[in-house]
């Protein structure tokens, strides 16, 4: 049996320790994408979670996206991933679903009124926007702390 210990995972895991990091926190981190990118409906869009390189990442391509969404929780406004998002044009009709949309969502729709239903954790928000041509908006949803737990 081998029992050399590699002095450079010694000395990753003693950082890992000394920042707190446990090693569950740090595969999490190792494994969240920095973005998810996708088409719904012929609508572009991009999502992303609680990490600082995950939303680093929706930064340089935000004007790409005529709406802007946020979500969070609490009186802190902590950021709210797993939010079941649809949005429907004038006439009704759903135009956008995404069933795990994360803290922040940017999609590409034409200029027109917009409802935005958003549910977390049984609880449902909701907001009109209206797109204009050539200028994105930003909505910002929120829920109550227990949001996330329910």
């Amino acid at each position: 049996m081998n029992t050399r210990t590699n002095p450079l995972l010694a000395a990753v895991a003693a950082i890992a320790l000394v920042a707190g990091v446990g090693p569950a926190m740090a595969h999490q981190a190792a494994a969240a994408p920095a973005a998810v990118h996708g088409v719904v409906n012929g609508h572009a869009y991009q999502t992303a979670g609680l990490q600082r390189h995950e939303l680093a990442a929706l930064k340089g391509d935000k004007k790409d996206y005529d709406l802007r969404m946020s979500f969070n929780e609490g009186w802190r406004r902590a950021r709210l991933n797993d939010v079941k998002l649809d949005i429907y044009d004038n006439a009704h009709k759903d135009v956008f679903a995404l069933a795990n949309a994360r803290a922040r969502t940017d999609v590409q729709l034409p200029p027109g009124n917009y409802r935005i239903v958003a549910r977390a954790g049984g609880i449902e928000r909701s907001k009109q926007v209206d797109l204009k041509p050539g200028a994105s908006k930003h909505v910002s949803l929120h829920w109550p702390g227990s949001a996330a737990k329910a």
